[in-house]
């Protein structure tokens, strides 16, 4: 088993995940590299920080790894949207509630933005896009 705080992300619900990206250090470049270290390890289960045990392990880096990228291509495209940052985010945690109510209901979102709220989600990977000069 590999202890991996955040860096596999929050797991609920069975399937749906959700990448942990607060500000201020997100480097998707760095967390696809400890993706990669974790995965070298051949561990059978991972022990999230958020939400407990999940195997196997090799699965869930691969879900993971998409669900990482997906979402930060979401929080790219509200960012050249051309909406204001307000407008954004807004646009981004009204799109990703209804996505996490379809994957595990009401009940299960409210647990998951307790571990993780959506609003930094997006703060975190708009701070990302912008340093790399992308937006």
């Amino acid at each position: 088993m590999a202890f991996v705080g955040d860096t596999c992300g929050i797991r609920r619900g069975g399937n749906f995940m959700v990448a942990a990206t607060p500000p201020p250090d997100v480097d998707l470049e760095l967390w696809h590299a400890s993706l990669r270290t974790i995965a070298a390890w051949n561990p059978v289960s991972l022990f999230l920080a958020h939400f407990g045990i999940t195997q196997p392990a090799a699965a869930h880096l691969t879900q993971f790894a998409d669900v990482l990228d997906r979402t930060a291509q979401q929080v790219l495209a509200t960012l050249r949207s051309g909406m204001d940052d307000d407008a954004a985010r807004a646009s981004f945690v009204e799109a990703f509630r209804a996505d996490a109510r379809r994957g595990v209901g009401a009940q299960d979102v409210q647990a998951m933005e307790a571990a993780g709220p959506i609003d930094d989600i997006w703060r975190g990977l708009a701070r990302y896009w912008r340093g790399t000069g992308v937006v």
